[in-house]
């Protein structure tokens, strides 16, 4: 399996080329030996704490693409003036960071045409934005040659060698810089003439890299689900939110009152160098304890969470993407699409509460001490979904009580249920809302009348303004929306005059 080694703000370049000359040379980039291409490197990868590896030999995993027997890059001569250049210096510049090579590492140029013999071994100097090598008289470049670069051992960047010897996968050259750099960042080639007077004798420059996100998440159902709160709360109702006949939809929705299920995608689409994803997960958070009586089965293949993720802590599940290339996860760096499943299953006995979900999707979470996120149009601590009590729901505006002209609101709720239900109000007056204020029950086929002052005092707003206010409120009441009747009536008692307010339901019925 392929190791994406990860890019961060220190990132990793070695010279990757494309593109046109100042004179007449050109380079070209090579990745598995494909040449004529930009580098596309993943978003994602560009984090604080990451580090990543553009450019290099490698035979291992950690610089992904290049191997120890091809070059990071190729340089095609088309010398000005005569077709030879002895003794020559070539700097391979770079725009933007900070360029290295790690110690015990130099960075050669061979002549491909001529048995891929050493010609130039970087030098011992120190720049930060050029790498220099030297070459002797012995070693010419010539007009129409070939050439390829390497990160070579130290001991094995020898002028005159033939060939080159493997190195291993610290080989390789860094670029410390941001996102913005290495997208803009250009590497030149000069070929110089030290025999005499020197002078530039060519000049080929790319700009190698280009970024993309890797990753995008969707969304495609949420944990949305009504609680029965006529049977204990112990269910939902049988709506179509329930579970799903199959893991990725094709069968579409079922009535289950025991279960819910959230289902999201995760398309990738093609870079050079990524994040492999094969550690990747989705973590769903409960603002409410559910580890006690709910499980979690991943793309309907397991009773509970067991080799596919774990309950975190009280509140928290994680829905893990497999193991290997063989399981369904996000592995590799082609596009690909991949379906997942959760089903939350409640035990029958225990009261649900109403709960929130939120859900966070990492690529790879903890490899390394780091976290990947989506790069584009994803939000952190998505809602996905909640669990609400089946209620009737009214919304009233224009009540209010208090003041010199004696103003009330009245509430008049009818309860055909079978059973006693309490009306919970939500007041909300200057901006201010106040929540889960009840001020009594209504039996079964009963209707009461409920004050406006009554719910003000209980809210612990005022018992009675001085100054009548006018506020909004709604109304909740558990259960089928067809068995309440609510109807709202204000009065100046000044004035003896009544006035119907309009009652606007927005019953969380959706079937």
């Amino acid at each position: 399996m392929t190791k994406i080694t990860k890019i961060a703000t220190s990132t990793v370049a070695s010279a990757l080329l494309l593109g046109g000359s100042a004179f007449a040379g050109t380079i070209s980039y090579n990745l598995d030996g494909m040449t004529g291409k930009q580098v596309v490197v993943a978003d994602e990868l560009f984090v604080p704490t990451a580090d990543i590896k553009l450019i290099g030999d490698s035979s291992a995993d950690d610089v992904p693409s290049y191997r120890y027997d091809r070059p990071f890059m190729t340089y095609s001569a088309e010398l000005d003036g005569s077709g030879t250049v002895s003794d020559a210096t070539v700097n391979l510049k770079f725009s933007n960071g900070t360029v290295s090579v790690p110690d015990g590492y130099k960075v050669v140029i061979v002549d491909k045409t001529d048995n891929n013999k050493i010609i130039s071994v970087q030098n011992d100097g120190v720049d930060t934005d050029k790498i220099v090598l030297d070459s002797d008289d012995s070693y010419m470049y010539r007009d129409g040659h070939d050439y390829n670069v390497f990160v070579l051992e130290e001991g094995n960047a020898n002028l005159g060698d033939e060939g080159i010897v493997q190195s291993d996968d610290d080989a390789y050259i860094t670029i410390n810089g941001t996102k913005t750099d290495i997208a803009s960042e250009s590497i030149t080639l000069e070929l110089w003439s030290t025999s005499g007077t020197e002078e530039i004798r060519d000049t080929a420059t790319i700009t190698p890299f280009t970024t993309t996100p890797q990753y995008k998440v969707a969304c495609e159902t949420k944990l949305n689900n009504l609680i029965n709160v006529e049977n204990a709360a112990t269910a939902f109702v049988a709506t179509k939110h329930g579970a799903l006949n199959t893991s990725d939809g094709t069968e579409g929705d079922v009535m289950d009152v025991l279960s819910d299920v959230m289902r999201f995608t995760v398309e990738k689409y093609t870079v050079d160098v990524g994040l492999d994803g094969n550690t990747s997960r989705v973590l769903v958070t409960a603002n409410q304890d559910l580890s006690t009586f709910v499980t979690v089965s991943h793309n309907f293949e397991s009773a509970d969470m067991s080799g596919v993720g774990t309950w975190i802590n009280a509140n928290e599940v994680a829905i893990d993407s497999g193991a290997d290339e063989s399981t369904p996860a996000y592995y590799g760096l082609d596009a690909s699409t991949h379906t997942y499943t959760a089903k939350f299953t409640v035990d029958g006995n225990t009261s649900i509460p109403e709960t929130k979900f939120t859900a966070n999707f990492y690529i790879n979470q903890d490899t390394e001490g780091t976290t990947y996120t989506p790069a584009d149009s994803y939000t952190p601590n998505s809602a996905i979904g909640e669990w609400v009590n089946f209620a009737y729901i009214a919304q009233v505006a224009g009540a209010e009580t208090g003041g010199n002209q004696d103003m009330k609101t009245k509430f008049y709720i009818t309860n055909r249920s079978c059973k006693t239900v309490t009306p919970v109000f939500t007041v909300v007056m200057n901006g201010q809302e106040y929540t889960n204020v009840t001020v009594g029950e209504v039996a079964v086929n009963e209707e009461k009348i409920f004050f406006m002052k009554d719910i003000i005092a209980a809210a612990g707003i005022a018992t009675v303004p001085e100054t009548s206010t006018k506020a909004s409120v709604e109304i909740t009441i558990p259960g089928n929306a067809e068995d309440f009747y609510v109807y709202a009536q204000g009065k100046n008692g000044e004035l003896g005059q009544f006035k119907d307010l309009p009652v606007y339901n927005t019953s969380t019925r959706t079937y």
